[in-house]
């Protein structure tokens, strides 16, 4: 029988059995096959930053050496055919895994060399494959990336083979030689010095050497490039980043003329904390400090270092120091400096030891151990400042096993705990929470629906909704709730329900990015106090003024209002 003797379904049969026609027959359709759609995202990488250039080109590892693993070369060409960008992406993946194999697939001629693959082999760090490329691919040009990877990676074998490939080019090595510094790769600076390439090593070279704390550096630059100097950077970035070795290594080389030196060097040291250092340049260096030291290291409430100064250093500080400490919540250092300094403090201490509740006495054990008191001594929980107990879902503490050791619960506190959501503590709907503080941390919204864990109903005394009779109530639940407090957070807005709800009378929202205050604020007929200090306002509205019993509203340091 011919083939135009056929029906239909008997040559449709004998194309569709034919693997060649079939090929040709689906070269005309649009779209790409099936095991290819997981290619089709793949692109070939920037190398702009160099920290970036490993992952991307992991990524595409691990999707394309699989592809084929399981299909192999010999699908290549169909693959171009249906997506021209990877022949890109395939050579470039070749040129990092340093697989020769793959180059003769792809023409090296038609590659637009964006990325250089000069480049990319030396990020790979595959000699062979950048021999190769220097000796078959004329039409690609290793930029200075390549030799600031070689560099960072301490590879002398590949910075040899691309020095030989533009040996009088400085600016091709200078960046080089600080990125070995940086890294502390000796042997790269020992490449260079050897080869006489004078132009690149520059005097802040030291200056890197002693911020990273690289000895070893510092004496190599010291031995063979004496001529180089340092400016006062050197010894304060070595103090400020703890190098002991370094310090030292710089005190006992380098006079006063060769080691500009003042007091910033010991207030670095104290300010990072570093009381070996602090100690070693009052024992062998004259300079000194400034009462910055005594100031920041109070504010850090590192008591060592406050005890420390002020038993051997005569600066002292100024009243900043017990302000800072009070702010930051450092009681023993506020009690130090009160006992043993004269210098006092302002009224920033108070409004600071007031916000950071440096006086509350805070619950410091697990929250298991305080579910397991009576009832009647849960009617307060502060639990500040313990961000390793709680997640965004505040799991531990709204635990449906936990909500009815909380029936009594009335004032709760989680201050400063980088809560970065509050979805989950709805679950406390069914306490009479009416003090709630969720400032210094980091949400940046109050959720309008969120769906609760359990069906619950009653007053919410939180900020997350609850189901009730089948819909999502959210603020506006919390009957009970006086006082709130969500200052020190991200918030750019604030729900109609919060400022709705019938007994709230404190209401602070200073220090957010607040851009405006919602028209329902009129309804707020208990609110006495709203703060709102610090934020983005761009007007306030009329309706403020029908708060009969508004007696306090801050409203300053808004940086939109001209």
């Amino acid at each position: 029988m011919s083939f135009r003797q056929m029906t239909s379904a008997a040559a449709a049969k004998v194309v569709l059995q034919s693997k060649d026609l079939v090929q040709q027959v689906t070269m005309y359709q649009p779209g790409c096959p099936k095991h290819m759609r997981c290619l089709r995202a793949l692109r070939r990488p920037s190398l702009t930053w160099q920290d970036d250039v490993h992952a991307a080109f992991a990524m595409i590892a691990t999707v394309l050496s699989s592809w084929l693993k399981e299909y192999g070369i010999d699908r290549l060409p169909s693959l171009y055919a249906c997506m021209g960008h990877m022949r890109g992406v395939v050579l470039v993946h070749a040129v990092y895994s340093g697989r020769v194999d793959l180059i003769h697939v792809v023409s090296l001629r038609e590659y637009d060399d964006d990325p250089p693959l000069l480049d990319i082999a030396a990020a790979g760090g595959h000699v062979a494959m950048l021999t190769h490329l220097l000796q078959h691919a004329s039409n690609t040009v290793a930029t200075p990336f390549a030799m600031d990877v070689a560099a960072s990676m301490g590879r002398v074998d590949i910075v040899e083979l691309l020095h030989t490939h533009r040996p009088q080019d400085d600016s091709f090595h200078e960046s080089a030689i600080s990125i070995s510094i940086v890294h502390g790769h000796i042997s790269i600076l020992q490449f260079f010095h050897d080869r006489q390439v004078d132009g690149v090593f520059t005097p802040d070279m030291m200056d890197l050497a002693a911020t990273h704390g690289h000895v070893h550096v510092l004496e190599f630059l010291h031995r063979h490039r004496p001529g180089l100097r340092m400016s006062m950077r050197a010894m304060e970035s070595a103090a400020a980043g703890g190098h002991f070795a370094a310090v030292r290594f710089l005190h006992h080389h380098y006079d006063d003329h060769h080691l500009p030196c003042g007091p910033n060097v010991m207030d670095a040291a104290a300010i990072g904390g570093h009381l070996d250092i602090v100690r070693f340049l009052h024992l062998n260096r004259p300079e000194g400090c400034t009462r910055l030291a005594m100031n920041a290291s109070a504010t850090r409430g590192d008591l060592n270092m406050v005890t420390w100064l002020h038993v051997h250093r005569p600066e002292g500080g100024t009243t900043s120091a017990m302000d800072g400490a009070a702010t930051c919540g450092h009681l023993k250092v506020v009690k130090f400096l009160h006992t043993h300094r004269s210098e006092g403090c302002t009224s920033a201490a108070f409004w600071g030891a007031y916000y950071s509740n440096m006086f509350v006495v805070k619950d410091l054990r697990k929250v298991p151990e305080i579910v397991a008191d009576p009832a009647d001594d849960r009617e307060q929980l502060r639990l500040g400042r313990r961000s390793t107990e709680f997640d965004g879902n505040l799991r531990i503490l709204c635990s449906p096993v936990n909500i009815p050791a909380f029936s009594r619960l009335q004032k709760l506190s989680l201050y400063d705990n980088q809560l970065t959501s509050i979805d989950g503590i709805g679950l406390l709907s069914s306490t009479p929470l009416s003090i709630l503080d969720l400032g210094q941390n980091q949400l940046d919204h109050l959720p309008h629906e969120v769906h609760s864990m359990q069906p619950r109903i009653g007053n919410s005394c939180n900020l997350t909704p609850i189901l009730v009779l089948g819909r999502i109530v959210q603020i506006g639940s919390l009957r009970h709730l006086k006082e709130l407090w969500l200052s020190n957070n991200w918030l750019t807005s604030v729900p109609d329900s919060v400022l709705t709800l019938p007994l709230l009378s404190i209401l602070h929202l200073s220090n957010n990015r607040i851009t405006h205050i919602p028209s329902t604020i009129g309804a707020a007929s208990a609110l006495q106090v709203l703060s709102l200090d610090n934020n983005h306002l761009q007007d306030v509205p009329v309706e403020i003024g029908q708060c009969a019993d508004l007696v306090e509203l801050n409203l300053r340091y808004h940086p939109t209002w001209n």
